[in-house]
């Protein structure tokens, strides 16, 4: 598996920093082996070592997020490579076996989501939402930011301002109407949306009007405010399925960006 990671891709799944943080429970990233030890590490533990080493730059925060973040997939994708040998090697009988450690559909969609949350110029929270037809093909994505043609610079990023009209929440498009306004086909009807963060009740009332079936969302950290409230009332009144993003995968909800593996592999 991969030895490296590019350390753009460090804010990947940087979302909201005052979300529960997770990171109370410490990973194998979190421990680093003696160097004298370092002849008696297995092809797993040299990996975590070196990736340990490599997170040292980064803020603190946005360490313990790739700890917790990416950690888990490493760990069982070394696992299973360290396993089934060197991939793409033919096996005993011959065949050479698939790649193992690919992402399933759902972490693919909700991994696509957290991306293109990254292109949001909120300054508090990034937003980003994937809309997937049934035959598993992506047709609308979008992130929380200011209408086209409006400055980002000009308008407001304030929501706390004493000022109603210099509050963003009056101007900001979010993640889930910018994802269905960018449709790739005539309509979304009988798609699924994977966004970051649970709908608002506007944005559920586009969601039921554009004929969408199902919403996984990753976190529903403001659950208790009224607006979310009314929005689950709409969707289960709408017959709007919605349900949290959880991997398939026992040990593995974490998902591993590396810019530089593809290019160090030969066709």
């Amino acid at each position: 598996m991969a030895a490296l990671i590019n350390p753009v891709v460090s804010g990947l799944f940087r979302f909201k920093t005052s979300w529960p943080n997770p990171t109370a429970e410490k990973t194998l990233c979190d421990t680093e082996t003696p160097d004298n030890q370092r002849n008696q590490e297995t092809p797993v533990q040299t990996g975590l070592t070196g990736f340990s080493t490599l997170l040292k730059p980064l803020p603190t925060w946005r360490r313990s997020v790739f700890r917790w973040f990416v950690g888990p997939v490493f760990a069982a994708s070394s696992a299973a490579d360290a396993d089934q040998g060197v991939e793409g090697a033919p096996n005993e009988t011959g065949k050479v076996k698939k790649r193992s450690g690919y992402l399933e559909w759902e972490e693919y969609f909700m991994a696509i989501a957290f991306l293109s949350a990254m292109r949001s110029k909120d300054p508090v929270t990034q937003v980003g939402a994937c809309i997937v037809n049934q035959d598993k093909k992506i047709v609308g994505t979008g992130y929380n930011g200011m209408p086209i043609g409006c400055s980002d610079d000009d308008l407001p990023w304030d929501k706390k301002h004493k000022s109603t009209l210099e509050n963003k929440n009056l101007y900001v498009c979010h993640a889930e109407l910018n994802a269905i306004v960018n449709k790739i086909e005539a309509d979304v009807r009988g798609c699924t949306m994977y966004v970051g963060l649970f709908p608002c009740n506007e944005c559920a009332k586009l969601i039921v009007q554009s004929g969408i079936k199902e919403v996984v969302y990753y976190s529903d950290a403001k659950a208790e405010k009224p607006e979310y409230r009314a929005s689950k009332r709409l969707l289960d009144r709408a017959h709007v399925k919605y349900r949290q993003y959880k991997s398939e995968k026992a040990q593995v909800s974490k998902v591993l960006v590396d810019f530089d593996e593809p290019a160090t592999k030969s066709a």
